[in-house]
């Protein structure tokens, strides 16, 4: 045993590193991570892109009898056959009065200024009733103006047509290119004429020359004589030698004669091609025709120009097109009515209704869509009679479902409304089971009962590309817990009841308003998938 002596300290040991204090820490942030990682797992991991379409509550037309038949070809729409099972469940929901199957607006056809307006709201109208009025001025003095430009019009196609008739005319008659003809080859035989008697004048001449130069000799020799003055000679051989320049301009006129008959000639040879061909006057009388032609479109446009003008001011008079009520009016005295404008009511100036066809617009809940078909008899109560009860039938579902509603809507029109109806009221609208409306047995239940007796799964309509397989019972893939386009892939089992080229119907867990993912290819239950916004063909091909 080592002793120490007093007063000397005894050795210290070095101090260890705690690891508690790295390991700790180290330990905390690694949890803290794995969580951040494990929390954005969702957001990290690759999602694939599917396509997804609405499931559909099915359209159902029930039968209808040669009455009801005809009652739908008075309404405008076709008969079709039952193609899916009746409702068999009464369905209520709101809705609103309107005009059946919409309000018919009178429009003006024109431009222009309101200048009084005839009717006001509640009024009632008959068909061709004047409802407004619009400033006429400047339409009746445009119709001036056609009417103006119409005569003028006419009065071109007569100037026209006297030019064409005279080329006709000319045509026929071709005096001044028979003229020219004969004018030439009579100058032709002119001149040969004298180019024959050119030798007889020639030798008349020369025989003039001789006898003159005989005497010139002999008056000379007188002169020489003594018998006869110097200027009776000079007077004699004066007279001499302007014959003697006379017989050499009768032998050089032989020439100018002969090139004379050659240009006369070549006149001849044209004017008889020229009444030939007819260059001239054909273009004349095709040019006539033309003027005719470019005359009477002249006067076809203005007949337009006319019509066109008395149609705008007979527009200047706005009539009812329907008998029936004032339901709004859109503009008063001084408003501007221009039909090319952003706004589709810039020409209205009044709606109307038909008071006789009264329809309501009822938004149905998804989840009862498949609960109500076209046909269906319904009960319509408005809030103005709540203790009168309305008898409607609904005329339309349509196949296009509002998702931030999860409604559907359907048109119920009503059979025999009451003038005091409006357009706008509120209504309520009970659809009447198959057993309440048409009588026991008359239509299957709309529904697929389970076999154990429990509630009804509801039918709806699928596309054909959801299925997996072609057998009846099938599985489908429903995209749930959507966020942020993304959602994950859940299995459904699904009867088919009928099949058709693309779209099923089927019954199971599934509801109007789910969305289902098409054309997907090897799918895994929970597996996160991003929604494409491309959607396949809607249900406009279901029914």
């Amino acid at each position: 045993m080592d002793t120490q002596s007093p007063g000397v300290p005894a050795p210290t040991a070095a101090p260890r590193p705690k690891l508690t204090f790295i390991l700790i820490p180290v330990v905390v942030f690694a949890a803290l991570g794995a969580l951040v990682i494990w929390s954005a797992l969702p957001v990290l991991r690759p999602a694939r892109a599917v396509q997804v379409a609405q499931v559909l509550p099915t359209r159902l037309t029930p039968e209808r009898d040669s009455s009801n038949q005809s009652s739908h070809k008075t309404q405008g729409s076709s008969p079709t056959r039952l193609s899916e099972a009746a409702p068999s469940v009464t369905v209520q929901a709101p809705g609103w009065l309107e005009a059946d199957p919409f309000f018919i607006a009178a429009t003006a056809l024109a431009d222009g200024i309101v200048e009084s307006i005839e009717v006001l709201e509640g009024d009632r109208v008959e068909r061709g009733q004047i409802v407004a009025q619009l400033v006429a001025e400047d339409s009746q003095l445009g119709l001036r103006q056609a009417q103006a430009g119409l005569a003028a019009a006419r009065a071109a196609v007569g100037s026209a047509l006297a030019e064409q008739q005279a080329a006709e005319r000319s045509w026929a008659e071709p005096v001044e290119l028979e003229r020219a003809l004969a004018s030439s080859r009579g100058a032709v035989a002119e001149s040969r004429a004298e180019l024959e008697q050119l030798p007889s004048l020639v030798e008349g001449a020369r025989a003039t020359l001789d006898r003159l130069t005989e005497e010139a000799a002999r008056v000379r020799q007188a002169t020489e004589q003594g018998a006869a003055t110097e200027l009776e000679f000079i007077v004699a051989d004066r007279e001499a030698a302007r014959q003697r320049a006379e017989v050499a301009a009768l032998e050089a006129r032989r020439p100018i004669l002969e090139a004379r008959i050659t240009r006369l000639s070549a006149e001849v040879t044209a004017a008889a091609r020229n009444l030939d061909l007819r260059i001239e006057d054909q273009r004349r009388l095709d040019a006539a025709a033309a003027a005719v032609a470019s005359a009477r479109a002249e006067l076809q446009a203005a007949h337009a120009r006319q019509e066109e003008a008395a149609l705008e001011l007979d527009r200047m008079t706005v009539r009812a097109p329907i008998t029936g009520y004032v339901q709004r009016r859109l503009k008063v005295p001084g408003d501007k009515v221009i039909r090319a404008m952003d706004s589709p009511h810039s020409a209205h100036l009044v709606h109307l209704y038909d008071p006789g066809r009264i329809q309501v617009r009822v938004d149905v809940p998804l989840a009862d869509a498949a609960n109500i078909a076209v046909g269906q008899a319904c009960e319509v109560v408005v809030e103005v009679l709540p203790g009168r009860v309305f008898a409607g039938e609904v005329l339309r579902i349509t196949h296009e479902a509002d998702l931030q509603k999860n409604t559907l809507q359907a048109k119920v029109r009503v059979i025999d409304p009451d003038p005091i109806l409006r357009p706008e009221m509120l209504t309520r609208v009970k659809f009447l089971p198959a057993s309440n409306a048409l009588g026991s047995g008359s239509m299957p239940t709309a529904t697929a009962t389970s076999a154990q007796g429990g509630p009804p799964a509801p039918r709806v309509l699928i596309p054909s590309t959801a299925l997996n397989s072609n057998a009846d019972n099938a599985r489908i893939w429903i995209v749930t817990a959507r966020r942020n386009g993304r959602g994950t892939l859940t299995p459904r089992s699904v009867r088919v009841v009928e099949r058709t080229a693309q779209w099923h119907t089927v019954t199971g867990d599934i509801r109007p308003g789910d969305l289902i993912a098409v054309n997907v290819q090897g799918p895994r239950a929970g597996e996160l998938v991003t929604i494409t916004p491309e959607q396949p063909e809607t249900a406009g091909d279901a029914s």
